[in-house]
């Protein structure tokens, strides 16, 4: 049975083989997911956030940025990366002596208790609590439904900052296996999600 969704990806995850019932999901049509990092900055992504009306956190210059020297700061040594990757937790005096050309946020949203992470498949939306070194705490599922985000797959990471959520990241193409969906999603309802948002209104 020839597959229907064909995933372009310069990365692996473990819906990315065809099932032996795709062919039931249309009459054939083949349609391609190109599910590519993009390579923009964590500042471009959170701008796009703030665009659409969501609260996130600043990113600035260490530089223009003025604390107590015991203050913790968030310092990005990779603007590409996402989640905890890219990103250490830092004295103010320490970012000032070895990070002075770096950016930062004031909010030392490493050391966050929890970490609310939103992730989109398709129509299916699923909010999943993690603690500070990443651990899996808590997972629900809401509402089944489109968001304004324009994307098949994708999440946010929340913190609560005075009892308001607030955006850290925003990933377009988050690997589901990293927020151990495939307990939840079998890799035939990930496809069938994904075809159904690429081929909606067509």
């Amino acid at each position: 049975m020839a597959e229907i969704l064909k995933i372009k990806s310069d990365f692996t995850d473990y819906y990315d083989a065809p099932c032996s019932a795709e062919g039931s999901i249309s009459n054939g049509k083949e349609v391609i997911y190109e599910r590519y990092r993009v390579n923009r900055t964590r500042v471009a992504d959170l701008q796009e956030l703030r665009f659409l009306g969501i609260r996130t956190i600043d990113i600035k210059p260490v530089s223009k940025v003025l604390l107590n020297r015991d203050d913790r700061v968030c310092v990005y040594t990779d603007l590409t990366a996402h989640g905890r990757e890219g990103v250490i937790s830092v004295t103010y005096n320490e970012a000032v002596e070895m990070y002075h050309n770096r950016l930062c946020s004031t909010i030392n949203w490493l050391g966050y208790g929890y970490i609310y992470k939103y992730i989109q498949v398709g129509t299916r939306r699923f909010w999943i609590t993690t603690d500070r070194s990443g651990n899996v705490l808590g997972m629900r599922e809401m509402e089944s439904g489109y968001s304004l985000i324009q994307l098949p797959i994708y999440s946010i990471d929340y913190i609560s900052v005075g009892g308001v959520q607030t955006a850290v990241d925003f990933n377009t193409v988050q690997r589901l296996s990293d927020a151990r969906l495939e307990f939840i999603l079998p890799s035939a309802d990930v496809r069938a999600l994904v075809y159904a948002y690429l081929t909606r209104g067509k």
